[in-house]
Parts: structure tokens; sequence; C-alpha cells
């Protein structure tokens, strides 16, 4: 399940933001921003995934469809050298190469792109989102977001 969560969200990205913490650097009344980079890295617990699907142009076929699952088993480790893991529970660990591209992109692997929706320094959340219109007038659309805490 973790493999499918993670290759669904590294389809092509769309969209959109990501916000800064500031954090307090020890010093009195000194306040430092982390960059993303510096923000991302650590281990992150799964929270939610949402998947939606919408396919259109099929007639009578025209479908709507959303499903959200409760994702504690899922564990994402980012490193500050840029690689990474992910697993469930422990199993199924699999190794990943990331780096941040315009303060709200992550990409996996060198090949697919997330969207940083929310990062702060307790919770992180991507997004993706992929249409496919080679078989018209038939548009297959698919939405998926996850939501990490620390």
């Amino acid at each position: 399940m973790k493999k499918l969560v993670l290759s669904l969200a590294l389809i092509s990205m769309f969209g959109v933001a990501c916000e800064k913490d500031d954090t307090d650097d020890g010093t009195t009344g000194t306040t430092t921003t982390q960059t993303p980079e510096e923000q991302i890295v650590g281990s992150w617990k799964g929270d939610t995934e949402t998947f939606s699907v919408n396919i259109t142009g099929a007639g009578a076929n025209d479908t709507s469809y959303t499903q959200t699952n409760q994702i504690p088993h899922f564990n994402l480790i980012l490193n500050s050298d840029g690689s990474g893991q992910t697993d469930s529970l422990g199993f199924d660990v699999d190794s990943l190469t990331w780096k941040i591209v315009n303060s709200n992109l992550m990409i996996l692997d060198d090949e697919d792109t997330l969207t940083i929706d929310l990062l702060t320094s307790t919770n992180l959340n991507f997004s993706s989102s992929h249409t496919d219109n080679s078989n018209p007038p038939i548009v297959f659309q698919s939405d998926l977001s996850i939501k990490f805490t620390k």
C-alpha cells in the first residue's frame, strides 16, 4: 500500500504554496527563518491521504470518486544530504533522493514532482494532480493529497 500511495503521489504536480515557520535561534530577540530544505528534514508520520478520480466525456460512464484513508503506518524520512526513505511501520523500506525547487516543489528520485501545499515545523502536505486525455473525448483526472505530521 505504501508503494502505491507514494507512486500515486509522484505523478506530475500543479499548484501552489509553501509556508515558512520562524524559529527562535536561542538568542534574545533574534529570529531565524529556516529554508524549506532545512524545515523539511526529519521523520514524518503519515496522517491522511485523499484520492479523487473524475472521468468525463464517457457519457453514461462519467463518474467521480473520492476516498480518504488514515495512514499512520506510513513513514517518510528526509535527510539533510538529499537522501531519505519510506516505510510501512519499518517494513517495505524504500530509499529515495529528494530536492526542493522554487520553495514549493519536491523532486523525488530526479523524476517525480510533488507540490508542497503546506510546510511547517510539524506539518507537511503534498499534492499531485494528473490529467490523461489521450483517449478523446474521455478525460481522466486524478488528484492525490497526503498529509504528514512530525
